[in-house]
């Protein structure tokens, strides 16, 4: 059996004009995005839906 792969938060710039508040899918973990320019980790597998919020890009 080979090692398994590290998997790392990505970071969430939110974009829109007042704040978000949005549940992780996988985690369930509840991420609130302030203000306009907030950055917030994410959980990996919480990641993928959130690149489907306009109001959200990811930084790195």
């Amino acid at each position: 059996m080979g090692a398994q792969k590290e998997v790392r938060p990505r970071l969430f710039e939110y974009t829109g004009r007042s704040s978000l508040r949005l549940e992780g899918m996988h985690t369930r973990q509840s991420y609130h995005f302030r203000f306009p320019g907030d950055r917030l980790e994410v959980d990996y597998y919480d990641s993928f839906a959130f690149m489907a919020e306009p109001a959200l890009r990811v930084v790195k």
